[in-house]
């Protein structure tokens, strides 16, 4: 249920978080991408970075962008 999903897109538990980002992914809702690229968990970051590489997602190149300009960190470990 997207409802339910976009309930908890912003718990305090970054557990939480990374779970409703691979709910998400599991139902093909891409709409969470965008606040997972921006989360400040870097395990929550490099798994919305995972579905955008996997599934080869042209539509977020420029968040993708963003998020590597944004956590210099992604670019040293080349996640």
């Amino acid at each position: 249920d997207a409802a339910l999903l976009a309930k908890h897109v912003h718990d305090e538990d970054a557990k939480v978080r990374l779970g409703i980002l691979l709910a998400s992914r599991q139902a093909g809702l891409r709409n969470a991408l965008e606040n997972a690229l921006k989360d400040r968990d870097p395990g929550v970051r490099r798994a919305a970075l995972q579905w955008i590489g996997e599934e080869r997602l042209p539509d977020f190149a420029k968040q993708l962008d963003n998020a590597i300009a944004e956590n210099p960190a992604i670019r040293k470990t080349g996640l």
